[in-house]
């Protein structure tokens, strides 16, 4: 009898073994891979391939312009518009993860604020996210805040064809890293330089990503750059030191624009040295202080 039992303990446990899978699946991300970017399986063993598509993907754009960094609310904002450039009314979610790798430990993110969770039902402990590892974890419903209203977990447009939605979006620029691989460590005084822009439909299809650069964003906003002359303008006269100290200035403004600081700190260092009782020299000593810090 002893036997018997023991034995139908075994089966229980091989028939449970799957169901614990799948409940842990989403969790982890990827068997074996914590942070959510490794081949994904299913609890039997074969690849993840992913939600059902089913139908045409919607045909929907998503820019991102007007990027800014607010230090003084710990905020990188931007606009997302998103355009229904297609026939029939449709209904779109897009995550925009961020993030800078050239620091350490790297600063990563995910727009709305609000859809921090990702991380978690990721499994991702170092604060790496892909399109893929969000499709896993769609359909689990723990987007759920403190008070038990439903926290936004994407930014959502539902639009009619030729309408577009512009959203003034952001990313938390947090002080330490809110990441467990990462808890508490000193972040840079740096924002993000890349935006990974994922659209899903409704049933958890990512249909559309693309990968998109801060700094050429920025540029894009400011418009083409046009070098300063370095020749007195007519109506200055070239024995005029706030004329002359106005014109370095102007120059070594362009040259920060176009990311050339070491040109730039040449013309702000030659305003103080020839030019030190203009205006433009306290303009200059104070540009000369931020390039340092």
């Amino acid at each position: 009898m002893m036997r018997r039992v023991r034995g139908s303990h075994r089966w229980a446990i091989l028939f449970a073994a799957p169901l614990v899978l799948a409940a842990i699946a989403c969790e982890d991300g990827s068997r074996g891979n914590g942070n959510g970017t490794g081949q994904a399986t299913n609890p039997d063993g074969s690849p993840w391939v992913g939600p059902v598509v089913r139908g045409t993907p919607p045909q929907f754009t998503a820019e991102v312009s007007n990027v800014k960094v607010a230090w003084k609310d710990w905020q990188q904002t931007f606009d997302l518009t998103m355009t229904n450039e297609g026939k029939k009314t449709e209904t779109v979610h897009a995550v925009i993860f961020a993030s800078n790798e050239d620091m350490q430990p790297p600063r990563r993110a995910v727009s709305p604020p609000t859809a921090y969770l990702w991380f978690k039902l990721a499994g991702s402990s170092d604060g790496q996210l892909t399109h893929k590892s969000l499709e896993r974890c769609w359909k689990n419903n723990a987007f759920v805040g403190a008070r038990g209203g439903k926290l936004p977990a994407t930014w959502v447009a539902t639009l009619a064809p030729g309408a577009s939605q512009k959203t003034e979006a952001s990313h938390v620029l947090d002080e330490t890293s809110p990441h467990p691989a990462t808890k508490g460590k000193t972040l840079k005084r740096e924002g993000f330089t890349t935006y990974h822009v994922w659209l899903f439909t409704p049933e958890g299809w990512c249909f559309d990503q693309k990968t998109l650069s801060v700094a050429e964003l920025q540029a894009a906003d400011k418009g083409p750059k046009t070098k300063p002359s370095e020749k007195d303008p007519p109506e200055a006269k070239s024995d005029d030191p706030e004329a002359q100290a106005e014109k370095a200035l102007k120059l070594a403004t362009y040259y920060l624009d176009t990311n050339q600081p070491a040109q730039a700190r040449e013309k702000l260092q030659m305003i103080l040295d020839k030019f030190p009782k203009t205006a433009s020299a306290k303009t200059a000593r104070k540009m000369l202080r931020d390039l340092s810090n």
